[in-house]
C-alpha cells in the first residue's frame, strides 16, 4: 500500500501553511472596502496616523492601477467609484492589528449610491445604466448545427423549460493570505497560488516592474476547488503594493467572512431549453440559452462560460443543436472558476429537461436518456468525432447493480404517509483537457525531471498540489517508468525562480496533460540513466496530431477526450417540514485507467459531497448586491450526518494518450449529483424541480404550487 508522503505532515500539523509563515519586521495589512454595490466616491477623509502606520490609496500605485485576471479592467484600488460591495478602496498597514482597526474606524468615505444591476434580467433589460460596456455582456459564445428552427416547426411536440441555480462558495479549509517581502530590488510573494505563473505578471503591472523582479513561492495549499486562481492574484497584488510603499514585509489575510463575501464563487445561472420531438418520440432538435450571472468586471467568466456552452448538451447526441451562452455583468463580486467549471449548471438543466420530456411522453426517463447517449464514432455538439469507446451503458449498469435503481424507481413514494422516498439518476460527461487550438492557448508549458548525483529524482514544475494528490500521482508515474522506489522521487511546492512555467493546476488538465509529460520525460531520463553526474530532461505537453479546432465557427475538438459518469441518489422527504434527507449515493465513472485507485476514490467521494451540497443546502443569497451568508454558521455545507456512505466503481477504459491510460477525475464527479438529487425528489413527490438548491423553503413553494394546480 502506498501512503501519500504529505499525509503524515498534514495530519500532525507540520505541513506549514501560510498562517505559520512570518518575517522579521512584518506589517499587517487591512483592506478598506465599499459597503455599496454601486456608488460614486465623493471624498475620502483619513485621520492622522502614527509613525510606522500607513494608509495607502490608488495614488500610491507606482505602475498602473490594474489587478489583471483575464482582462485588464479591474482596478486594484477604487478611485472615484465602486462597482460591487467589498471592492477594495484603501489599505491600512502597520505593526499592530488593534491600531489598524482604530485607524479604520476614523476613516470617512462619502459615497453617492446609485441603483445597482442585480439580476440577470436587470443586466439584459437595459433599464439601469450598464455596468460593463454598453450591454452588460462580459462574454458570449455560441454555435448551431443543423436547422433547429425548421425542425421545431416539423416536430410532433415541442417542450420548453427554464432552470435556475445559485452561488456556491468554495469553502476551502484555509482562508486566504499572502505575504510580500521586498528584497534588494525584487519582491518575493508567498501564497497558496493555484496558478503561480500568473502572479509575477499580475504583480508587475501595479508595481511597474519587469516580471523577472518578482518571485512567487507557493506554500502548502489548504484546498482550492478553483477558488485560489484569480483571488490569490488580487490579494497578492494588494500585499505587494503595501510592501512597496512601506518597504517592509507585509502580510494580508482575508478572514472567513471577508473571504466569503468578497471573493469568487460558482456562477449563478438561468438556462432555458427548448426541444422538438418527432413521431417516434426522439428528440430531433435542442436549443439552449445559457446566462451566467457575472460580476462588475471581466474576471474569469469567459473561460467558465466556454466550458458551459461546449458541454451544454451533456452525453447526448442531437441532430440539430443551437447553444448560446452569455456572461452578464452585474454589481456583484466576480464569480469564477469552481469545480465542475460551469458544467454543473448545464448538466442539471439538460438532465432534468430530458427526464421531464420522457415523463410527458410516457417513457421511463433513464431509458429515454440511454436512447440518446453518444457512442464511439458519433459527433459531439461541437462536431468532434468520439474516437474512443463510450461506456455509458456499462457505467449505468454498474450504478444500477449497486443501487437497485430500476427496482426502486417509482415504487417507494407511497410507502409512508408522512415521509416519501424516491431515487434519481443522472448521466454526465466532462471534456478535459481543453485543446490548445481551442481554449488552452498560449506559450509552451514544460516540466523538468532532474536526476541528482546521488541517484534521486526531482520533478520541477509549477503544477500545484491542492490536496488532490497530484504530487503523488506524478511520482508514481516516474517511479513506474524509472523502476526506482517512489521515495527517491520528490516534487516540492512551486517557486517561479526555480521551476519551468507549467501554468499551474486547473480544469482537470493536470494528470492527463502533464502526467503524460512526466511519463515522456521519465522515459528520456531512463535512456540516459547510465550517464555520470546530474542529468536533466525537459518535456513540454504534446497534443495528439489528429485534434482539429475552428475557433471562429466553434467547431471541432474542443477537448482532448471525455470522462463519463453516472450517479444515483436516494432521498426521503418529510412532508411536514419539506426537508430532504439523502439516504443513498452510488456512482460509477470512466476516467480511463486510474493511476492510484485510492486517490481517485477520494476525489470522487469529495466531489459528490460538494455536488450534493450545491443541490441540497448551500444557500448564498444577494440582497441588493450584498451577500447575506458571510459567516460559517449561516452557510450550511454537508457534514457526515447529511451524506451516507458512498458506494462507487470505475469502469476501466484506457485512454491511449493519457499516462498509463488515465483521464481526468477532478471535476467530473461534482457534475451530476445535483441533477440526480432533483430526480430523486421528483420521484418521491411527483413534482418537477427546476431550481437549486432544493431547500425546505424551495420545496414548500413547489408543493403548494402543485396543490394549487391540482
Amino acid at each position: 500500500m502506498t501512503v501519500r508522503d504529505d499525509a503524515w505532515a498534514k495530519c500532525c500539523g507540520k505541513a506549514g501553511y501560510m498562517d505559520e509563515l512570518s518575517f522579521p519586521g512584518m506589517l499587517h495589512v487591512m483592506v478598506v472596502r465599499s459597503p455599496f454595490p454601486r456608488a460614486g466616491i465623493r471624498s475620502v477623509h483619513v485621520p492622522a496616523v502614527a509613525s510606522g502606520y500607513y494608509v495607502i490609496d490608488s495614488t500610491d500605485i507606482p505602475g498602473r492601477n490594474i489587478c489583471a485576471i483575464l482582462r485588464q479592467d479591474f482596478p486594484l484600488l477604487a478611485e472615484d467609484r465602486v462597482s460591487f460591495a467589498g471592492q477594495p478602496i484603501l489599505l491600512i498597514a502597520g505593526p499592530e492589528r488593534g491600531r489598524i482597526l482604530e485607524i479604520n474606524d476614523g476613516i470617512r468615505i462619502d459615497y453617492e449610491p446609485e441603483e445597482p444591476v442585480i439580476t440577470i434580467e436587470d443586466a439584459e433589460e437595459g433599464r439601469i445604466p450598464p455596468v460593463f460596456g454598453t450591454d452588460n455582456v462580459i462574454a458570449s459564445i455560441g454555435f448551431e448545427r443543423g436547422d433547429v428552427e425548421k425542425t421545431f416547426i416539423e416536430s410532433a411536440r415541442v417542450f420548453e423549460d427554464e432552470f435556475r441555480t445559485g452561488y456556491q462558495e468554495h469553502l476551502y479549509l484555509e482562508t486566504l493570505r499572502a505575504i510580500a517581502v521586498p528584497e534588494e530590488g525584487r519582491m518575493t510573494v508567498y501564497g497558496p497560488f493555484q496558478i503561480p505563473d500568473i502572479v509575477p505578471v499580475a504583480v508587475s503591472i501595479p508595481l511597474g516592474w519587469n516580471t523577472d523582479r518578482i518571485r512567487a513561492r507557493v506554500t502548502t495549499i489548504g484546498g482550492a476547488f478553483g477558488g485560489k486562481m484569480e483571488t490569490t492574484t488580487q490579494i497578492t497584488c494588494l500585499g505587494a503594493l503595501a510592501a512597496y510603499v512601506t518597504q517592509r514585509p507585509c502580510s494580508i489575510v482575508y478572514d472567513r467572512e471577508e473571504d466569503i463575501t468578497t471573493t469568487s464563487k460558482r456562477h449563478p445561472s438561468r438556462i432555458r431549453i427548448k426541444s422538438g420531438v418527432d413521431q417516434n418520440k426522439r428528440i430531433r432538435a435542442v436549443k439552449m440559452d445559457i446566462d451566467l450571472l457575472g460580476g462588475a468586471y471581466f474576471g474569469s467568466s469567459a473561460v467558465v462560460l466556454d466550458s458551459s456552452v461546449k458541454m451544454a448538451t451533456g452525453p447526448y447526441r442531437f441532430e440539430n443543436v443551437s447553444v448560446r451562452g452569455r456572461a452578464l455583468a452585474t454589481n456583484h463580486i466576480m464569480p469564477g472558476a469552481t469545480r465542475g467549471f460551469g458544467v454543473v449548471q448545464t448538466t442539471f438543466a439538460i438532465e432534468t429537461h430530458m427526464s421531464r420530456v420522457a415523463r410527458q411522453l410516457g417513457i421511463d426517463p433513464l431509458d429515454f436518456r440511454l436512447g440518446h447517449v453518444l457512442k464511439q464514432g458519433d459527433r459531439t455538439s461541437t462536431d468532434a468525432v468520439l474516437r474512443n469507446q463510450v461506456k455509458i451503458p456499462e457505467i449505468v449498469k454498474s450504478v444500477d447493480d449497486m443501487s437497485g435503481y430500476r427496482a426502486k424507481r417509482g415504487r417507494q413514494a407511497g410507502s409512508d404517509a408522512t415521509v416519501k422516498k424516491g431515487i434519481g439518476i443522472a448521466l454526465y460527461s466532462f471534456g478535459a483537457p481543453h485543446t490548445v487550438k481551442g481554449t488552452l492557448r498560449g506559450r509552451p508549458r514544460p516540466l523538468i525531471l532532474r536526476r541528482t548525483g546521488s541517484g534521486d529524482v526531482v520533478i520541477l514544475t509549477t503544477i500545484t498540489e491542492l490536496g488532490q494528490g497530484i504530487v503523488m500521482v506524478f511520482r508514481e508515474i516516474a517511479s513506474r517508468i524509472l523502476d526506482i522506489p517512489i521515495e527517491r522521487i520528490s516534487m516540492d511546492n512551486p517557486d517561479t525562480d526555480r521551476d519551468p512555467s507549467t501554468m499551474g493546476t486547473g480544469a482537470s488538465l493536470g494528470v492527463t496533460l502533464f502526467g503524460k509529460s512526466v511519463e515522456r520525460a521519465a522515459r528520456k531520463l531512463k535512456d540516459r540513466w547510465d550517464e555520470p553526474g546530474e542529468i536533466e530532461v525537459m518535456e513540454d505537453y504534446v497534443e495528439p496530431g489528429y485534434l482539429e479546432w475552428d475557433d471562429k465557427r466553434v467547431v471541432g475538438d474542443a477537448f482532448h477526450t471525455y470522462s463519463w459518469g453516472a450517479v444515483a441518489v436516494e432521498v426521503s422527504v418529510d412532508l411536514l417540514t419539506c426537508e430532504v434527507q439523502v439516504t443513498g449515493v452510488w456512482a460509477a465513472h470512466d476516467i480511463g485507467r486510474p493511476i492510484d485507485d485510492r486517490l481517485a476514490e477520494g476525489q470522487v467521494d469529495g466531489a459528490l459531497v460538494q455536488g450534493l451540497g450545491f443541490g441540497l443546502m448551500e444557500v448564498l443569497e444577494s440582497a441588493g448586491g450584498i451577500l447575506q451568508q458571510g459567516r460559517l454558521r449561516d452557510y450550511a455545507i454537508p457534514t457526515m450526518r447529511d451524506i451516507p456512505a458512498i458506494r462507487q466503481s470505475f469502469v476501466i477504459n484506457p485512454y491511449s494518450e493519457g499516462p498509463f491510460g488515465a483521464k481526468s477525475v477532478g471535476e467530473i464527479p461534482t457534475i451530476g449529483a445535483a441533477a440526480a438529487l432533483g430526480e430523486a425528489v421528483a420521484d418521491a413527490l411527483g413534482i418537477e424541480v427546476g431550481r437549486l438548491p432544493i431547500t425546505p423553503e424551495c420545496l414548500l413553494d413547489l408543493v403548494r404550487a402543485k396543490e394549487a394546480s391540482s
